[in-house]
């Protein structure tokens, strides 16, 4: 049976990286991609399960910002 995800692109200043990877490999993120320019960039999946957790956490961040890109 597999696992449902969500795959998200993250964007964030570079001095939330440690509170974001922290959550990702708590919530057992899959790191598909990483991008830096004015800020940084991330790629991921996480199990269908950990994704309201996730919002969660990551929504208290300042300038940060999530978008869904599909769930499959």
């Amino acid at each position: 049976e597999k696992n449902i995800e969500n795959h998200y692109e993250l964007t964030f200043g570079y001095d939330q990286l440690p509170d974001v990877m922290k959550t990702l490999k708590l919530l057992k993120a899959n790191i598909a991609k990483q991008e830096t320019d004015s800020n940084y960039r991330i790629f991921c999946s996480i199990p269908l399960i950990n994704a309201t957790v996730l919002e969660e956490k990551l929504k208290r961040i300042p300038n940060f910002e999530m978008k869904l890109i599909t769930s499959k």
